[in-house]
């Protein structure tokens, strides 16, 4: 009867430590979609950081009236300023996207620090 129960204890110890580890396994496979996540924020917001920069470029240069101007010539300028953000900003070699997510994370370790000493009273 002394085995069985130590048998018992063994089984209990062993599916505690496997649903740890499991949880370990589900936060590291979360952080690391968050941080995925993050990064494509990043370059997201460098890409429209160069359209915009882009379009105030334009702006700055004279129209030379060669092409007539459409309905659609707007929005044709448009998504091409677009296109080209979204390529200078995957492509970048300013590392703006880079810069601003290690600041997020960053600010987000912190965040997080912060947050468990509260909940240990430290």
């Amino acid at each position: 009867m002394q085995i069985s129960g130590a048998y018992d204890m063994l089984g209990a110890s062993l599916s505690q430590g496997a649903a740890q580890k499991a949880d370990n396994i589900k936060k590291a496979v979360s952080a690391q979609t968050d941080d995925e996540k993050l990064m494509e924020s990043c370059k997201n917001l460098e890409a429209e950081f160069f359209k915009l920069m882009l379009k105030e470029m334009k702006k700055t240069v004279p129209d030379s009236g060669f092409l007539d101007k459409t309905a659609g010539h707007d929005v044709i300028k448009d998504l091409y300023y677009e296109s080209l953000g979204q390529h200078a900003g995957e492509n970048s070699p300013l590392g703006l996207a880079r810069t601003i997510y290690e600041q997020f994370k960053a600010n987000r370790v912190d965040a997080e620090t912060a947050a468990e000493n509260t909940l240990e009273g430290k």
